[in-house]
């Protein structure tokens, strides 16, 4: 719940920093960067715990700021 309430608050954050066009993009990669990391620990059946959610969060983090200063820089 608190990762889909991160997301909202970004895109709107994104929206209107830069432009709604720009923002819905960023989730989006930012949505597929999870589901790859949730995909293999589901291939690799790793357990899901603590490490797990650090990781996840870790991801979403550093995505999110990579794709923000793309942004920037194309701006």
């Amino acid at each position: 719940l608190a990762a889909f309430i991160a997301i909202i608050l970004m895109l709107i954050y994104i929206s209107i920093r830069f432009d709604f066009r720009s923002g819905l993009p960023a989730i989006i990669s930012l949505a597929h960067d999870v589901l790859v990391m949730l995909g293999a620990y589901v291939l690799l059946r790793i357990p899901m715990n603590m490490t797990f959610i650090a990781a996840a969060l870790t991801i979403l983090g550093y995505s999110i700021n990579a794709t923000i200063v793309i942004f920037d820089r194309v701006r």
